[in-house]
């Protein structure tokens, strides 16, 4: 058995992709022998985020296989071992260098994007200022450089981009 960690993305009601029902401490295995329907999981929690706001630690307890991408994996066996505190999610995404633009995915709070402000990248310019809507235009000003005040007061992101 692996004995390593690794991280899945749920949704509020702790359900998987198609609305598969996951529980903490409990085992699931996958209906199929086809590896393509295993039970998903990743090496790190900047590519779980995009799955679901809650973040549990998943211990395989069959043969883990590569699946997608270099961090991807699934195994048909796995054990929900425990929920990733949101502070506990948000210092590894630090850790993992995560792209600010994939932090629209977790809603973080303005305070808790300060803590963010050294990583940003100039590639995350445009989500600050057109899908973090839960900022106020001035927090959005503090993550974006000063030419960019005019795109954030309105008249860029109104150019319907996405």
């Amino acid at each position: 058995m692996n004995k390593r960690l690794y991280y899945k993305g749920l949704n509020d009601n702790l359900c998987g992709k198609n609305n598969f029902q996951y529980a903490i401490g409990e085992i699931f295995t996958a209906g199929t022998d086809d590896p393509w329907h295993w039970l998903y999981f990743t090496k790190k929690v900047t590519r779980a985020i995009p799955y679901g706001k809650r973040i549990v630690e998943v211990m395989p307890i069959t043969a883990v296989r590569c699946f997608g991408g270099r961090d991807d994996r699934n195994a048909r066996t796995i054990r929900i071992v425990r929920e990733l505190f949101r502070e506990e999610i948000l210092e590894k995404l630090i850790q993992e260098k995560c792209p600010f633009y994939k932090m629209v995915y977790i809603e973080p709070t303005y305070e808790e994007l300060l803590r963010y402000r050294d990583y940003i990248k100039p590639c995350d310019h445009y989500s600050i200022c057109c899908e973090f809507d839960w900022l106020t235009e001035d927090q959005k000003m503090e993550f974006l450089p000063k030419w960019w005040e005019s795109r954030v007061h309105g008249r860029f992101c109104a150019l319907n981009w996405r």
